[in-house]
C-alpha cells in the first residue's frame, strides 16, 4: 500500500516536471523571436543582405514623402496654440486634410490647414509668421510673398516640406464709404513638397 502511495506521488512530480520543462521551454521559444526578427532586418532574412538594403531605402523615402503632411499637422498645432493664446472662443482650426493645388503651373498633392474666426477685428497674421519663425521655419520670400488690400500670402519652408501661409480680412473700401468691414478672418497653410526658389 505505502509502495503503492509513494508510486502516485513520484508519477505526479514526474509530470509536474514534465509541464514546468514545457512552460519554460515556450517562454524561451517566444523570448528568442524578436531576436530572430532582429536578425532579418540586419539582412539574415530571406533575400540576404540586398533585401534589407531595399527595405531601408522605402523607410528612409517615407518621411520625405510624407514631410507635408508632417509638417501642415504641426502648422494646425501652431495655429490652435495661437488661437488659444488670444483666447478667442470663436475660431475654429479646421483638421488638416489632403488636397491638389498649385505652387507653380502643375497641379500637386497637397495638405491644407486653416484658423477661421467669425468676430474678430484684426489679422492675426504677423503673429502666425513670427511663430512660425521661432518654431525653425524659414520664411521663402523669393517663392511667394504677395500681399494685396485684406490679404496676404508668404512661403515658409521647413523639414522638407514648403508651405504658404496666407491670411484675408475684410477691410474698408476706398471705392464705397457706406462699407463697413465684416469681423473675422481667415488663415490658411496649404503645404507641398519643398523645392528650390525660382531663378
Amino acid at each position: 500500500m505505502q509502495q503503492s502511495i509513494y508510486l502516485r506521488t513520484v508519477s505526479r512530480l514526474i509530470s509536474g516536471w514534465i509541464a514546468l520543462a514545457l512552460v519554460i521551454g515556450g517562454a524561451c521559444e517566444a523570448g528568442h523571436t524578436p531576436v530572430r526578427q532582429a536578425g532579418e532586418s540586419a539582412g539574415t532574412a530571406p533575400g540576404g543582405a540586398s533585401a534589407a538594403v531595399a527595405r531601408s531605402a522605402r523607410n528612409s523615402e517615407l518621411p520625405v514623402a510624407n514631410a507635408f503632411r508632417t509638417e501642415c499637422g504641426a502648422i494646425a498645432e501652431l495655429l490652435r496654440s495661437a488661437a488659444m493664446a488670444v483666447g478667442d472662443g470663436a475660431s475654429t482650426i479646421t483638421p488638416p486634410r489632403d488636397t491638389t493645388d498649385r505652387l507653380g503651373n502643375t497641379p500637386e498633392e497637397a495638405c491644407v490647414v486653416a484658423w477661421r474666426d467669425s468676430t474678430a477685428h484684426g489679422l492675426p497674421l504677423h503673429d502666425v509668421y513670427a511663430r512660425l519663425e521661432r518654431s525653425g521655419w524659414h520664411r521663402r520670400d523669393r517663392l511667394v510673398d504677395a500681399s494685396g488690400p485684406g490679404s496676404e500670402a508668404v512661403a515658409f519652408s521647413r523639414g522638407g516640406a514648403v508651405c504658404v501661409v496666407s491670411g484675408e480680412e475684410d477691410v474698408a473700401d476706398d471705392a464705397d464709404s457706406t462699407h463697413r468691414p465684416a469681423p473675422g478672418f481667415a488663415i490658411t497653410a496649404t503645404c507641398f513638397h519643398d523645392r528650390p526658389d525660382p531663378r
